[in-house]
């Protein structure tokens, strides 16, 4: 397909067409309080959704042929997670999902299918933790402690804090 012509004193002249750069893709969000493994799965399986992979195999079989920034952005924290738990992620699979499942309390940990996994650890009698399952989807930001005001007449600035007053104990001389 050609750029469009336009004439201009009896000649045509072809303008070039602006390439828009390519869309940088969104760092990955995921759910800092989970276990460590439950992160490294969380943050491979949403690599995997955003290149369109079904499985680890295929996020390495994509990233010998392009340049996989373009669509992935890890920090690196995500990355050293990534690289520490490498041992689970030819396991992990965005459809069907299987996913891991760890235990709050004991630390250790499974692979699961989409079905919710409970509750209470099932991986250690008597523990008392709780599980927690890696997502395929980012973590939505919010802020429930302090949610925003919203409705007509509402000042979208809050009022500066009123100051307190300095105690001296000594402590720190």
């Amino acid at each position: 397909m050609s750029a469009p012509a336009a004439h201009v004193g009896g000649m045509a002249v072809v303008r070039a067409r602006k390439r828009s750069a390519p869309k940088r893709p969104e760092p990955i969000r995921h759910n800092l309080t989970a276990p460590p493994v439950v992160q490294a799965a969380q943050i491979a399986l949403i690599a995997m959704k955003k290149a369109k992979c079904a499985n680890w195999k295929g996020m390495v079989e994509l990233a010998a042929q392009i340049n996989i920034r373009e669509k992935v952005i890890l920090t690196a924290e995500q990355q050293e997670l990534i690289d520490r738990y490498a041992n689970i992620l030819p396991y992990l699979q965005t459809s069907p999902l299987v996913t891991v499942v760890a235990c709050t309390g004991c630390g250790r940990f499974g692979f699961y299918d989409g079905r919710p996994a409970g509750a209470k650890c099932y991986f250690t009698l008597r523990c008392t933790g709780k599980l927690m399952k890696a997502s395929a989807a980012n973590e939505r930001i919010t802020d429930t402690d302090h949610p925003a005001p919203t409705g007509p007449g509402v000042p979208t600035e809050q009022p500066p804090a009123a100051p307190t007053e300095h105690i001296d104990d000594g402590l720190f001389d």
